[in-house]
């Protein structure tokens, strides 16, 4: 009977075994397929871990790069390192979850928008145990962004000299003296071009 039993415990053993390792197969083929980096800092320890992809997204191989503190700060945008920096502080004094979206330079020097989303676990007295986090390349996302707010600003530009052409169209057609309407629509064109 004690025979049965071992080898019952040894098929469950490499049964959960299997299933840990698809489970993990699914989660880095998911991972991979958004191009999300992830990272875990055991601050108790100072273990670290960061996925290959965290590399990737910048250009690098896996452990090309040591990540630093003082990596970040190079190659984070000079706009964007003070306001992120103060985040993170307020977050490692007493935040829980902390999303940011702020640009990084790749090896080849261009910049890339980052989705970072942090979880910081502490202890029953508020002291942080360990930091993780994930990171995704939104940058596409960021373009479609500007293109649409450009193309925004261009279509209420246009519509803004429709009604302009409509304005002088009417001036232009109706019975007052010609200085008259001289002087009405150049009015309305100074106040258009903010030209007085």
């Amino acid at each position: 009977t004690r025979i049965g039993a071992s080898v019952k415990d040894v098929t469950e053993s490499k049964t959960t075994r299997k299933k840990i390792e698809k489970s993990e197969e699914r989660l880095k083929l998911a991972l991979g397929a958004g191009n999300v980096g992830i990272w875990d800092i055991d601050l108790t320890t100072s273990e670290s871990y960061f996925s290959p992809m965290t590399f990737t997204i910048f250009g690098y191989r896996p452990l090309e790069v040591e990540p630093t503190e003082e990596l970040w700060k190079q190659l984070a945008h000079p706009q964007d390192i003070e306001w992120v920096s103060d985040k993170v502080k307020k977050f490692l004094l007493s935040g829980d979850n902390l999303e940011l979206e702020f640009r990084m330079r790749k090896k080849n020097g261009t910049y890339i928008w980052i989705l970072s989303k942090n979880r910081i676990i502490r202890d029953v007295n508020n002291k942080p145990l360990r930091v993780t986090g994930t990171i995704t390349d939104i940058t596409r996302q960021k373009d479609t962004e500007t293109e649409l707010r450009l193309g925004e600003a261009r279509l209420t530009k246009n519509l803004h000299q429709h009604e302009l052409i409509s304005e002088i169209s009417y001036i232009l057609n109706t019975n007052k003296p010609f200085n008259e309407k001289n002087n009405e629509v150049l009015k309305l064109l100074g106040t258009f071009t903010n030209v007085s």
